[in-house]
């Protein structure tokens, strides 16, 4: 039975909200992501941009929600649970959420380093994930790093290759076969390396096994451009799976910003449904499709990587 008084709370919600003021630009502004600092009360609230569009999360009960980018103009969006998605990135907008008004604005570009010249200043410390990579000797480092994972991303390319030969010789099988390798020509000239980390039923924690995350952590601060999709194993996106794909993604993000990779050359990406590397009717399959797959685009990665891979190890 709908209760009668929800209408009233949710009128008097957008009445207190209407009459709130804007926090003015000298109000203190709190980092809330690595794309955005924010002014008013920001508990339970967060943005960060996913592709070309800013996205916003939004933990409490809503009764009302209205953005207005800086020209004060009303902007539409799109729900998927707790996410709010923008349908373009905003540097600078309002958010009217229940009785709260908060302004975002996007975080600055990091300061490109100074002049060998000019006299250095000291940098903060880096990361843990980052300070094991920047430890070992320049230039031999990045090399190694990036051609384990070359090698890893053969090794899961392989499985996937199993998995798809022990479902049989079906449609299905072959279209996968074939979607196989046009990835992997793909990548070949993009100069790209692909690799791959899975989850359990509906989990979105980021938690990749020590022998990615080492060579991952070096090959995405080298990277030109890093890509990172989210994907479920449905056939058909339920309530909860939008939700899903999408909070893999940002968590594999998160794991790299906190790795100390740049954030502006980080571009995510989700699907809810479909998209599968491996045959959907086995376990084993089901599990190679529930992944976050992360594409590092680096200029000479082949000869590089060539470079440094052992005698004998996998191409």
């Amino acid at each position: 039975m709908r209760r009668p008084y929800l209408p009233a709370l949710a009128l008097a919600a957008a009445l207190l909200c209407g009459c709130a003021g804007v926090p003015p630009d000298s109000a203190p502004r709190t980092p809330i992501s690595a794309d955005y600092v924010a002014a008013g009360d920001t508990s339970g609230v967060r943005a960060f941009v996913y592709g070309k569009r800013t996205v916003l999360e939004i933990a409490p009960r809503l009764f009302w929600l209205t953005i207005e980018d800086a020209d004060g103009a009303a902007v539409p969006y799109e729900r998927e649970g707790r996410f709010y998605r923008l349908p373009r990135k905003l540097d600078n907008f309002t958010v009217r959420v229940n009785t709260r008004v908060l302004s975002f604005h996007a975080r600055p570009a990091a300061p490109r380093p100074l002049p060998a010249a000019a006299p250095a200043r000291a940098a903060p410390p880096a990361p843990a994930a980052a300070r094991a990579v920047l430890a070992e000797p320049a230039g031999v480092a990045p090399d190694r790093e990036l051609a384990a994972l070359v090698t890893l991303s053969a090794a899961q390319a392989e499985e996937v290759r199993e998995a798809i030969a022990a479902a049989g010789d079906t449609a299905e099988t072959r279209q996968l076969l074939a979607r196989l390798e046009r990835v992997e020509r793909r990548l070949a000239g993009a100069s790209a390396v692909l690799v791959r980390v899975q989850f359990d039923s509906h989990a979105t924690g980021f938690a990749p096994d020590p022998a990615l995350a080492r060579p991952l952590v070096a090959a995405a601060h080298a990277a030109e451009r890093v890509n990172v999709r989210g994907r479920t194993d449905a056939r058909v996106a339920g309530p909860d799976d939008p939700r899903i794909a999408l909070a893999r993604a940002v968590a594999a993000r998160t794991f790299l910003i906190d790795s100390g990779v740049e954030p502006a050359k980080i571009r995510v990406f989700a699907q809810p449904a479909g998209d599968f590397i491996a045959p959907a009717r086995s376990e084993q399959g089901r599990a190679l499709n529930r992944r976050v797959e992360i594409e590092l685009v680096t200029r000479g990665l082949a000869s590089r990587a060539a470079v440094a891979r052992p005698a004998g190890s996998a191409s």
